[in-house]
């Protein structure tokens, strides 16, 4: 989060050097054919395994990303490359967890075995990805107020990860993060549109990577989990 917090802090730097005069290193920057986009949206899994619940309004996402602007003729289309961070998070319903066995190189999602002693209240995965988005727009005109359509697709690089449960121990609650190698796949890759207009943006992700490594589930289990992401993008222009 704390890098998703510097980028945030970086882009609203960039956009902000418009009003002031005194770097002529920011008001260059402020004239190159870029843009950004911030996305908010919700992350249910594919392929849970049976029994296991997720808490979709948990399930949050962030990403923000900073994309370059190169117009292809006067045809409306422009390709965009671009660097960001994403954020995702999985959160799980019923107590459960995602519990590792290190010795046995492997995970699984469930309960607690002391549920008399301690009471999973709420229970995520969060994940960190350094990404490299790739888009094609097409705009209805030129300026902001304008219909856009984007297609596009990404391969990211994980950061970080922790596991993040609250907790009710004997009548108190209490925060644990467990941070490492939770077995996620260390790559991520997927495709992804947008349609909306001016600023204001509808997005959905699919990613044709799995999550976790599917190798790694417990009991032999061989199972693929894939997000699908959906929510509200802010677009520059």
């Amino acid at each position: 989060m704390q890098k998703i917090l510097f980028f945030v802090s970086f882009f609203s730097l960039i956009f902000s050097a418009k009003a002031q005069q005194g770097s002529s290193f920011l008001m260059k920057l402020m004239k190159t054919p870029a843009n950004f986009a911030v996305d908010f949206g919700f992350t249910p899994l594919n392929g849970l395994p049976a029994g296991v619940g997720q808490d979709v309004i948990g399930s949050r996402t962030f990403n923000v990303s900073f994309l370059f602007r190169a117009r292809l003729g006067n045809t409306g289309l422009s390709l965009h490359p671009g660097i960001g961070v994403g954020n995702d998070n999985y959160a799980w319903r019923n107590g459960k967890t995602l519990q590792l066995d290190q010795q046995a190189g492997n995970i699984r999602i469930e309960s607690l075995p002391n549920t008399n002693v301690e009471k999973i209240i709420s229970s995520k995965v969060a994940s960190t990805y350094l990404d490299l988005p790739l888009e094609l727009r097409w705009a209805s005109g030129f300026g902001r107020k304008v219909f856009r359509l984007t297609a596009g697709g990404k391969i990211g690089l994980l950061l970080s990860s922790h596991v993040k449960n609250v907790s009710e121990i004997y009548g108190k609650e209490y925060t644990t993060k467990l941070k490492g190698d939770l077995y996620l796949e260390p790559w991520r890759y997927g495709v992804y549109g947008r349609v909306g207009y001016n600023w204001y943006n509808f997005f959905v992700y699919y990613g044709l990577s799995d999550v976790f490594q599917a190798n790694r589930w417990a009991n032999g289990q061989k199972t693929s989990l894939r997000p699908i992401t959906f929510g509200i993008s802010l677009v520059g222009f």
